[in-house]
């Protein structure tokens, strides 16, 4: 199984006045913590943080063609 086939999606978000771009898998797609919280089944990960809107958007629009996944902007 390829990585993009256990990717539900990309997403990009706001926090803490900076822009996150995260790969987040199909877990019933909910934001569930990462690190020491992280699901054994889980491939969630933070590609990049402390981003303007506009990289975010680059960076997830080119991830999210690579890996064929959808971009969720929120």
């Amino acid at each position: 199984m390829t990585v993009s086939e256990k990717l539900y999606c990309i997403t990009i978000y706001e926090f803490n006045g900076a822009y996150v771009v995260r790969k987040c898998c199909d877990l019933g797609w909910t934001f569930h913590g990462l690190g020491a919280n992280k699901l054994p089944q889980c491939n969630c990960e933070i590609v990049a943080r402390g981003l303007t809107k506009e990289d975010a958007l680059t960076i997830g629009t080119n991830l999210s063609k690579e890996l064929q996944v959808s971009l969720m902007v929120d």
